[in-house]
């Protein structure tokens, strides 16, 4: 709860919120982006998800290398 209120208090201070975390980690973190819009309506915020909501597999470089064949 420390780290997220912190979060929370950095986050008052910023235009732009950049998160490239896998999906839900936010949630289970207690941080709601559309919350946290409502709370600062000028807010930008972009997602860069790691994988999609239903893949098991993070895309970071080797992995998406080596899946693509690159690695062969």
């Amino acid at each position: 709860p420390e780290a997220r209120d912190q979060l929370v208090e950095a986050i008052a201070t910023c235009d732009i919120v950049i998160e490239s975390f896998r999906p839900r980690t936010l949630a289970s973190m207690g941080i709601d982006l559309d919350a946290l819009h409502r709370r600062y309506p000028a807010l930008i915020s972009v997602s860069l998800p790691s994988a999609r909501n239903d893949a098991d597999m993070v895309a970071h470089d080797l992995n998406l290398s080596a899946t693509s064949g690159l690695l062969a």
